[in-house]
C-alpha cells in the first residue's frame, strides 16, 4: 500500500503540535500512527465522519455526524464513557481535512487538521 505524507496540526485549549508522519490514505480513510509512547493507531472515515483512535489502554471513538457523541472504552477496566461534542466544521477539500469539535463534557475546543501529500 503507497504512503503518504500527513501534516498535522492538533489545538486544543492546554496543548498546540505540528508534525509530519506518513500513513495511508485510501477510499477516503485516513489512517496512520501516532508517534508516541503508546503508539496509538488512528483511523478517520471521511464519508461517515468518524475518528478512531486505539492503543493498548483505551480506544476512543468519535462520531462526528448527527450523532455528534464520543465513546471511550478504557481497556483494562472494561468500561465505557460516553462524551457530547459539538461539530463546528467538518471539511475535506483539495486533500486537506479540518474538523473543529468541542467537547461539551470538558468545555474543550479541538482543531484538528490533516494535509495529506504525495
Amino acid at each position: 500500500m503507497k504512503k503518504n505524507k500527513f501534516h498535522i496540526i492538533i489545538k486544543t485549549n492546554d496543548i498546540e503540535d505540528e508534525y509530519n508522519l506518513l500513513g495511508s490514505y485510501n477510499n477516503n480513510i485516513i489512517e496512520y500512527y501516532e508517534s508516541n509512547k503508546l503508539r496509538s493507531k488512528i483511523n478517520i472515515d471521511i464519508d461517515n465522519k468518524v475518528i478512531i483512535k486505539d492503543n493498548i489502554d483505551y480506544k476512543i471513538t468519535l462520531y462526528l455526524d448527527k450523532e455528534e457523541k464520543g465513546i471511550i472504552l478504557l481497556k483494562k477496566e472494561e468500561k465505557e464513557l460516553e462524551l457530547k461534542l459539538k461539530v463546528r466544521t467538518f471539511s475535506f477539500k483539495d486533500n486537506k481535512l479540518i474538523m473543529i469539535y468541542n467537547i461539551i463534557d470538558s468545555n474543550e475546543l479541538v482543531e484538528y487538521k490533516i494535509e495529506i501529500g504525495g
